[in-house]
């Protein structure tokens, strides 16, 4: 997934019990920030899971350290890793980063291009902000990098977008429908136009007469994958290793259409002792109260039982041999997983956005979003997803990840072995 800082006014009330810093609202998002930081203020936040970079750090010595002459601690509140995270600070919630534009004024950036809404990860060639990733996601990314393969069928699913990015550009007369955002694993599956592979021979002599003499056969056919990986005929997962994949989608193998490409969510079980996404340790947390309501640990199980999966599907699109999709509208996507005999991910709500209120839009999504699963409530979920036809006929998604999913992912990441498997897929 992208990440990028945004330009965004910020709200500020007061700390209680903190006499230097300040609670701020910005896009939605609850901040912690300096006393000196005024109401309506523009400036910069940085959403959770990101890293600033090392040289944007040194600028402003965000990182925390201990002076070895004098053993008081000194700089910022930043790790060593430089994180962006989700976190309680004081009892009070801190979802992000927000700076002042002078922050920025050492890349010789002009004030007047940083402007509300404005995005971005470096400023003038100055690196600012990127993606946290652990060492192990890294590498397999670039395992992963190794095994692409393109289908103009067969696209990616497009970019799930920050909800509290774009909330106040949905315009009036939207059709909005708000869905469950599952923690899984994506998967995709269409019965598309694919090459056959050309023998070695015929291979070698489009590669030595610098022409295709031979072209590929093309036919009909199955083809499954992650979120950018198309997999081979096994279904089998790379990162696991396992064919839990195919044993998922049973049930839609063999009976695509023409041109029919399926978008899903695989939640459960690996095998029987492995769960899809890593499990989260709760008493991290040191709350006593989500301890008591859930354990000492967070398995997103969703209902299943140790080696069982489950599939939940949250787009449908028809497809040319030229790559231009139509999109089917959510009840065309309800009514087709009934016909293959599949879910749809939980739905929630569905209506017009009649009169644009971002603010209120924020506050239902975060509604929605917190407490426990709606499938399972030995665990919370993970947020929600707004679909978003828009009246000039275009489709958007906006993803709502709640405050506890983010602190949670925020420690299960201080691992740097573990993989975060939809980056990585």
């Amino acid at each position: 997934m992208s990440y990028e800082a945004i330009i965004a006014r910020i709200n500020t009330r007061e700390f209680p019990n903190a006499d230097r810093l300040l609670l701020g609202t910005c896009l939605g998002n609850q901040v912690v920030v300096g006393k000196d930081t005024q109401d309506g203020e523009i400036g910069a936040f940085f959403p959770a899971d990101g890293q600033l970079s090392e040289t944007f750090c040194k600028e402003h010595d965000l990182i925390g350290y201990t002076d070895p002459a004098t053993g008081e601690k000194r700089g910022g509140f930043f790790a060593r890793n430089r994180r962006v995270r989700a976190q309680r600070f004081r009892g009070e919630k801190s979802d992000g980063f927000w700076v002042p534009l002078s922050y920025f004024d050492y890349t010789g950036i002009k004030r007047e291009t940083l402007v509300e809404g404005y995005m971005f990860t470096e400023l003038c060639g100055h690196p600012i902000c990127n993606k946290f990733e652990t060492q192990a996601t890294k590498a397999a990314k670039g395992q992963q990098a190794k095994a692409k393969k393109k289908n103009v069928m067969f696209a990616e699913h497009v970019e799930t977008e920050q909800l509290t990015y774009f909330a106040d550009q949905i315009p009036a007369g939207s059709l909005i429908t708000i869905t469950r955002k599952l923690h899984g694993t994506s998967h995709r599956a269409g019965n598309v136009l694919d090459d056959l592979p050309l023998p070695v021979w015929k291979h070698y002599l489009n590669r030595i007469l610098h022409r295709d003499v031979f072209a590929a056969k093309s036919i009909w056919r199955e083809i499954h994958g992650t979120r950018r990986v198309v997999l081979g005929e096994t279904l089998v997962d790379s990162y696991y290793n396992e064919a839990f994949r195919g044993k998922a989608t049973a049930k839609l193998q063999g009976q695509l259409r023409k041109g029919e490409v399926v978008y899903l969510e695989i939640v459960g079980w690996v095998n029987e002792s492995t769960p899809i996404m890593a499990t989260q340790d709760v008493t991290k947390l040191k709350d006593k109260a989500v301890e008591k309501q859930y354990g000492k640990t967070m398995t997103y199980k969703y209902g299943c039982q140790p080696g069982e999966q489950a599939i939940y599907v949250y787009r449908i699109t028809q497809v040319n041999e030229d790559g231009k999709a139509i999109e089917l509208s959510w009840n065309q996507v309800v009514a087709r997983c009934k016909e293959l005999g599949v879910n749809t991910v939980p739905f929630i709500t569905q209506f017009i956005y009649a009169e644009p209120d971002a603010e209120g839009l924020l506050s239902m999504a975060e509604a929605y979003a917190t407490g426990p699963a709606a499938l399972d409530p030995s665990h919370i979920e993970e947020g929600v997803v707004l679909r978003v036809d828009q009246p000039d006929g275009q489709t958007n998604w906006y993803k709502y990840k709640s405050f506890l999913f983010k602190v949670l992912e925020g420690i299960v990441k201080d691992d740097e072995t573990v993989i975060d498997i939809e980056e990585a897929s």
